[in-house]
Parts: structure tokens; sequence; C-alpha cells
């Protein structure tokens, strides 16, 4: 497996501002850096991240707006809808399928067999596999939506009782 079909961008939102620049367009990767502001190198990673999720084509030089992609930008950011546009995205992706078929499974994979499937379909270094796995588990948790809650809340404060001098 090519080492561009196993993605290096933790940040869905990201993703997210790449797509957005080609479906606003940016058809080239210096366009996209012009609109976004990320460097170029990070840009790159991006697009293949989209590439692999289905939301970009890259034909050449030249990047377009997949279906997939249309889809996710026809939802509002951070909302339930596009955390389940990129969740149908990361289980349709037939790369993501040969090494993180349980990605959005009820139960994560745990980053050190993520990360020797990954060794497995690659010749990435361990290193460099282990941070991508952990770039993926960042996914899962970005589009299941997994925040708990660390304490309860606490109780409502009592009114003060005021004193009275003849009490």
């Amino acid at each position: 497996m090519n080492t561009l079909d196993i993605p290096q961008a933790n940040d869905l939102s990201t993703v997210r501002a790449v797509v957005s620049a080609v479906g606003s367009g940016a058809p080239k990767v210096e366009d996209v850096v012009e609109r976004t502001g990320f460097s170029r190198r990070h840009v790159q990673y991006r697009v293949h991240a989209a590439r692999v999720l289905g939301l970009l084509a890259i034909e050449g030089e030249t990047l377009t707006l997949t279906r997939d992609g249309e889809r996710l930008l026809a939802t509002h950011i951070g909302t339930h809808d596009e955390r389940a546009a990129f969740c149908r995205a990361i289980e349709a992706s037939p790369e993501l399928r040969v090494f993180a078929p349980d990605l959005t499974g009820p139960q994560a994979p745990f980053a050190s067999d993520l990360c020797e499937r990954i060794l497995a379909v690659s010749k990435l270094s361990p290193n460099t596999a282990m941070r991508r796995a952990e770039g993926l588990l960042s996914w899962r948790r970005q589009v299941l939506d997994q925040v708990v809650p660390t304490a309860a809340p606490p109780p409502p404060a009592e009114k003060p009782r005021q004193l009275s001098l003849f009490d």
C-alpha cells in the first residue's frame, strides 16, 4: 500500500477546510495553500486524507470535489450531520478498510494494534505508523463525538440565610 493511502491529518476540520477551498474554486495545491494559510506540506497531507475519504479526486495537478465532498460541504461545521458525513466517508474508504475496518466500530482499536496493521501493509517506520494510528483514532473521537463529562455538575448553591437580630 502506498504511504499516501495512510492519512496523516489529525484534525478533520482542517481536512474540511481543504475540501472547502477546492469547492470554492481552488483547483491546485498552491491555490489551497493561499486560501487556507496552511503550509504546502500540510495541504498535501490533508488533500491525500480527503482523497482517501473520497471527498476529493486528484487528476494530475487538478483537485476536484467528489459527490461525497459536496455532501460534506452541504453540512454545517461542528454538527451531527458533519460528523455523520465524515463517519460515512471513513466507513466507505477502500484504503481504510484494509487496515482500519473497525475504526468506527463499537469498540475502538488499540493504537498499538492499528500501528501493527499499518506496518503490515506499508513501508512506514514504526514511529510514523504510530503517529498515523493515533491520528486515525483522533478521527474516531471527532466523528463519534465521544465527549464524556469528567465530573457531575456541582449542586446549586443554597440561598444564604439572613439572620435577624431577634433570633
